[in-house]
């Protein structure tokens, strides 16, 4: 038995006991009730300005084991309330998140290993959240997938068959080329006149044959860089350019001689042929030649890389050419072009990752070629 100070508010047995009590003064008694077997007198002081103290003599043992039992109690419902509210969120969370997550993540497993099965294309299930804009335009992606790939086999087939007749036209005018110049001996006066046409419509027939299955068969292949004198390349390309040593045209390659540079040879080549080839052939059908024709070939270093310039001071290009200049069977300059030397050109600097950009001139044209300066040796 030990004497306590009580802390918490004591239940009287008796309401009525208590009010007597606390009218009445100091040394008044009245009996309270912590539990039904426990019996204690409390005391009250007298009010002379002090608050009431209750001093309580009680057993421990009852008094520990009710507290025990009390937080056995309250620990067990606290757990049940956690587990079922736990159970609760998760039920809520798997309705709203989970499942819907996994749906998706498994639709996207599922449609990349078959992307040409419509039936896979995930069906939106018109929520409003963060998780129904997921799914809707994942359905969107996905159809435009679909669509691109099958268009994409058809153009495949078609290119492949449209290949094969390339093939068999080309050769086909090869020989009515070869045919055409034995023609042309000949010195009959009709023969004459009109021989120059007939080749010269061959020799266009074969340009465009060749030109398209070059885009067929260079587009895919991606660089071999090695390393290249930038100067003598530049020389090479002009002689294959019908350039360098022209009766009427000067050509002046400014690139300095100590440059070397780590790229695919054949690719650059092809794009400096098709460059300085699209200039000089300009230039011979102006019929305004401002000065002499001049074709320069510069190199400068700038902030983006190593800029290669084609320029030349011809007649420019006309607006629809600008408009469509590097775009396949649409950009050609001249009547009877296919606009491919262009577009393989872009795309083979845009392998190596560069950029070709078109600037015109007062007179004249002038294409960058602007590689990373990474490229350059020493």
């Amino acid at each position: 038995m030990k004497i306590i100070n009580a802390i918490a508010p004591i239940r009287l047995n008796d309401i009525g006991g208590w009010t007597d009590t606390w009218f009445a003064g100091s040394g008044a008694v009245c009996n309270v009730a912590v539990y039904p077997y426990v019996e204690v007198q409390v005391l009250v002081r007298d009010r002379a300005g002090n608050e009431p103290q209750v001093e309580v003599i009680m057993d421990e043992a009852p008094l520990h084991a009710d507290l025990v039992a009390y937080s056995w109690n309250i620990a067990l419902v606290s757990l049940l309330i956690a587990v079922l509210t736990a159970g609760a969120l998760y039920l809520l969370v798997s309705r709203l998140l989970i499942h819907p997550i996994r749906r998706l993540t498994g639709n996207m497993v599922s449609y990349r290993m078959a992307p040409e099965n419509a039936a896979l294309i995930i069906a939106p299930t018109g929520r409003t959240d963060e998780i129904g804009i997921v799914e809707d335009e994942l359905a969107a992606m996905e159809t435009d997938i679909f669509s691109m790939l099958r268009q994409r086999r058809h153009l495949a087939d078609l290119g492949l068959a449209v290949a094969k007749i390339n093939h068999d036209l080309r050769n086909t005018l090869t020989s009515a080329q070869m045919l055409s110049d034995q023609v042309v001996a000949l010195e009959d006066p009709k023969i004459q006149r009109l021989a120059p046409r007939l080749v010269q419509s061959i020799d266009k027939a074969v340009g465009f044959a060749q030109s398209v299955l070059d885009y067929g068969r260079e587009s895919g292949t991606p660089p071999k860089p090695v390393p290249v004198d930038l100067r003598a390349l530049v020389e090479e390309s002009a002689i294959d350019a019908n350039l360098l040593r022209h009766p009427d045209i000067r050509f002046v390659n400014s690139v300095p001689d100590d440059v070397s540079i780590k790229v695919d040879p054949d690719q650059l080549a092809r794009v400096l042929v098709n460059l300085m080839k699209n200039a000089r052939e300009a230039m011979e059908a102006a019929t305004d030649k401002p000065g002499e024709p001049l074709v320069t070939v510069a190199l400068s270093e700038t902030e983006s890389g190593l800029d290669l310039s084609i320029s030349d001071n011809g007649p420019g290009l006309p607006p629809r050419a600008q408009e469509n200049l590097f775009v396949a069977f649409e950009g050609s300059a001249k009547a009877g072009g296919t606009g491919l030397g262009l577009a393989i050109a872009r795309e083979l600097v845009v392998a190596h990752g560069g950029t070709l950009t078109y600037t015109p001139l007062e007179p004249g044209t002038r294409f960058d070629i602007v590689l990373p300066a990474s490229i350059r040796l020493g």
